[in-house]
């Protein structure tokens, strides 16, 4: 939960979820690299399949970061795109905002009315009540 029991918005495909998977794409390809300059030493004592297990870490990474911008969320006809610093975050919205208004407002109505759904009604029977 957030400041003042705003939930926190997860977002989908923000630099967030993409830079973890970017930076050890990265290290994958750094790793199948140097496999590639020490091949003969690494093949002389048994260890050539480190040079695939990088290969297909490079290879995981580029499908992993392909389907975190794939998934990216896209207007819908006739919605103008946010602006590209814009993740969905809360913390995008001004403190003092009318949208962060909106959204407290919204969250303290969700947390009231999942409560009273949680309570058994007036005047109904549970059985080890007497009538």
């Amino acid at each position: 939960m957030g400041e003042h029991g705003v939930p926190y918005q997860v977002t989908q495909g923000s630099m967030g979820e993409r830079l973890p998977v970017a930076v050890g794409t990265g290290v994958w390809a750094l790793l199948f690299v140097l496999g590639l300059t020490l091949r003969t030493e690494l093949a002389e004592s048994g260890r050539e399949w480190w040079i695939w297990t990088a290969a297909s870490g490079v290879l995981l990474g580029i499908v992993g970061y392909t389907y975190l911008l794939l998934r990216r969320p896209r207007p819908a006809p006739g919605e103008t795109a946010p602006s590209s610093g814009y993740t969905g975050d809360v913390d995008d919205v001004p403190r003092h905002s009318a949208e962060l208004t909106r959204l407290r407002r919204q969250a303290s109505e969700n947390l009231i009315n999942q409560r009273i759904r949680s309570k058994p009604g007036v005047g109904e029977h549970h059985g080890d009540e007497v009538p």
